[in-house]
């Protein structure tokens, strides 16, 4: 994994990066709206 990650260019890193963390926010909405809904 390591290796292919750095064989990549910056901007496909950027893009990547980008994605998980668009992935990792919609998850933490979602988590936020299901605990205000127990509430």
């Amino acid at each position: 994994m390591n290796g292919a990650w750095r064989k990549l260019d910056p901007t496909a890193r950027a893009h990547i990066l980008h994605e998980i963390a668009r992935r990792i926010r919609k998850r933490a909405a979602l988590s936020t709206q299901i605990e205000t809904i127990d509430v």
